[in-house]
């Protein structure tokens, strides 16, 4: 598998400036550092801390937090006492009371809050006179793809506040990213400090916006894929599928390369030759042979030659005669003889025959496919058509009769047109023909997706509908080998996709109990939950929201309102993931046979097997299940499942 690079860059959110931060009673509030560990995945995590100092005064401080685009907050902690507290998330009445019972006292608390999708409240009581206290939260945000680039938004910091110093790094274990913030180039995982906020610029400078630039190796295939799905209700459920395509593959180094050639009189020689030219350009260190071929095909310089050196030997008088017109179309012919010219060398091995698709009626597609003979699977063939009209580009066309040749063979049946328009342009266009440049006959079921997808396009689909699947499967091809990849809904994205519910404003006809639901899938601030950190004393359990089935409706503890969202999660299904054959295999077990087994889980966790009888085959089933990992469409509590195998 080849890589090439995906250069990503971050810049400033085009809707939020800065942040804002105010005073609360008589504190003198100021911000005396401001850093962002920012981790590309499958989503943008920030990783944001602040520290904020009172120079003297009673009171605390609030910060107006201008959100990425499309975030939301999924994590907050306050450090006090000399530890971190972490917060819990709580409906939003039962934390801004604990917020406020808690500021009363002697402890620390922090309370962030819903202001609007891309906007959240930062609340710090009770920061003594002289003291500095450090506040932690976390973002999620989904990644904006553009030509070719990952543009990941950060607001740099407003006045009176600490310029954000910023250090990125990524999933890609794999790559060594050239990270660039604000112009600059720095290694991964080292921060650099933004530069001020510019102020107002006129819409068509984005250049000052932009902070930082990455280059990072493609995923497998040169695509990423995501699915996310989350489940509001019976009614309700939200799906998200981005797709973002690299640089598909690599140009191959030192290829060996046969052109078949056809010499009919109906076929000009001079676009086909245009069209050799183009690809060569791509690979100036391939080695080149070139099969005539009419009635009979013939090997033209009778060795692989430099690419270099084509215009030379073109140029040599037995050349042009080997390629002199003559009558017959036996593309068969030259197919056969190239294959056997190719088998002959080693490494990147490529043909391309030329065709005008004018061959004899008593030619079968299988005849013709069938003369390549037992052609290698590594070797690459295309069936091109070149065309002098049009302008210059490769239309791929799998229903023609001579398709077969090139698609069982890994590539391509296609029409060159423009051969004889720019020559830089037709360069652009045989790349194609060089390294596969699309992902073709793309299909997602539940999706619609365009069925082409080249170099640097990108997909972005969120929909709601009644139900969806739990995991999903993307095909397309490169050339013509096949690409599967099977997408889960669950885990972070799926996660991720609950709270893009809220920062991408698609809340608002939801019934409280399916935000709540989808509040509490996401972890996250919402218009219906909150953060809420107490340092120094109160345990967190105390604040933490209850889950009930079946209902919304609040409740007291320690003295705490607190709100209950009601999740009633469908009964997954246990036994299409029980496998028994190894265990049969085994014991041979008589026909007909039958095992009972009683399962019980709790959420994604099987915490117990039982078997109706005792026998080694019974214990070899027992033990196949406990082997089973459930997925996230487990989400009873407890359950008990009696599964009958058989």
């Amino acid at each position: 598998m080849t890589r090439a690079p995906l250069v990503l860059i971050l810049c400033g959110s085009a809707l939020a400036h800065a942040d804002t931060l105010g005073a609360v009673g008589g504190a003198r509030i100021q911000e005396t550092a401001h850093t962002v560990e920012l981790h590309l995945g499958d989503v943008a995590t920030y990783r944001v801390r602040r520290e904020l100092a009172n120079r003297g005064g009673a009171g605390g401080a609030r910060i107006g937090l201008d959100l990425p685009e499309g975030a939301v907050a999924t994590g907050l902690r306050i450090h006090a006492g000399g530890r971190w507290h972490d917060a819990e998330l709580a409906d939003r009445g039962a934390a801004s009371a604990a917020f406020a019972k808690a500021g009363k006292g002697k402890k620390l608390p922090a309370l962030l809050e819903w202001s609007r999708s891309d906007r959240l409240d930062l609340h710090v009581a009770s920061i003594p006179a002289g003291a500095t206290v450090a506040i932690e939260y976390r973002l999620t945000a989904p990644l904006k793809f553009d030509r070719g680039r990952y543009r990941i938004p950060y607001a740099r910091g407003g006045a009176h506040l600490a310029r954000p110093a910023i250090a990125v790094t990524t999933a890609w274990a794999d790559t060594r990213p050239e990270i660039r913030i604000d112009g600059r180039t720095v290694p991964a995982g080292v921060a650099a400090v933004l530069a001020p906020n510019p102020g107002s610029l006129p819409d068509a400078d984005h250049r000052s916006w932009e902070f930082a630039e990455i280059t990072a190796a493609p995923r497998p295939l040169g695509f990423a894929a995501r699915y996310g799905r989350a489940v509001a209700s019976e009614l309700r459920t939200f799906t998200r599928l981005e797709l973002d395509v690299g640089p598909l593959s690599q140009v191959p180094v030192r290829p060996q390369v046969v052109f078949a050639v056809d010499a009919s009189h109906s076929a000009p020689l001079e676009p086909q030759l245009a069209a050799i030219r183009a690809y060569l350009r791509h690979v100036p260190d391939a080695e080149v042979e070139l099969v005539a071929y009419h009635r009979r095909a013939a090997r033209v310089f009778g060795a692989f030659v430099p690419a270099a050196a084509l215009e030379r030997r073109l140029a040599e008088p037995a050349v042009r005669a080997a390629l002199a017109p003559a009558n017959g179309s036996a593309v068969d012919e030259g197919a056969r003889l190239a294959s056997a010219a190719i088998a002959e060398r080693t490494g990147e091995r490529r043909v391309v025959i030329f065709t005008d698709e004018l061959v004899r009626s008593s030619l079968a597609a299988a005849a013709a496919e069938s003369s390549l003979g037992a052609l290698a699977r590594d070797v690459v063939v295309h069936v091109v058509v070149p065309q002098t009209s049009g302008e210059p580009a490769v239309a791929r066309d799998d229903k023609l009769a001579l398709a077969p040749m090139a698609t069982r063979h890994r590539g391509i049946m296609a029409r060159l047109s423009g051969t004889s328009g720019d020559a830089a342009e037709l360069e652009q266009a045989a790349l194609e023909l060089v390294r596969p440049t699309k992902l073709e006959r793309v299909g997602v079921v539940g999706f619609t997706v365009a069925p082409v997808l080249g170099e640097g396009a990108t997909v972005r689909i969120a929909q709601e509908r009644k139900a969806a699947p739990p995991r999903v499967t993307l095909r397309g091809v490169l050339w013509s080998d096949e690409v599967v990849r099977e997408l889960d809904g669950g885990g972070d994205f799926g996660r991720a996709t609950a709270g893009f519910v809220f920062s991408e404003s698609k809340y608002r006809a939801l019934r409280l109990p399916e935000q709540r639901t989808l509040a509490l899938a996401a972890h996250a601030v919402t218009p219906v939950t909150s953060f809420v950190a107490v340092g120094a004393g109160q345990r967190a359990r105390e604040i933490n929201p209850t889950i009930t089935l079946g209902r919304y409706s609040t409740t007291t503890r320690c003295g705490l309102r607190v709100g209950t969202a009601t999740i009633i999660p469908r009964i997954a299904e246990l036994r299409p993931l029980i496998d028994v054959r190894a265990c049969v295999a085994k014991h041979r077990p008589p026909a007909g046979w039958k095992q009972t087994l009683r399962v019980e889980t709790t959420l994604d966790e099987i915490v117990d097997v039982v078997a109706d009888h005792d026998s080694p085959f019974a214990a070899c089933l027992v033990e196949t299940v406990w082997s089973v990992r459930l997925d996230n469409s487990f989400q009873r509590p407890r359950h008990t499942y009696t599964v009958e195998l058989d």
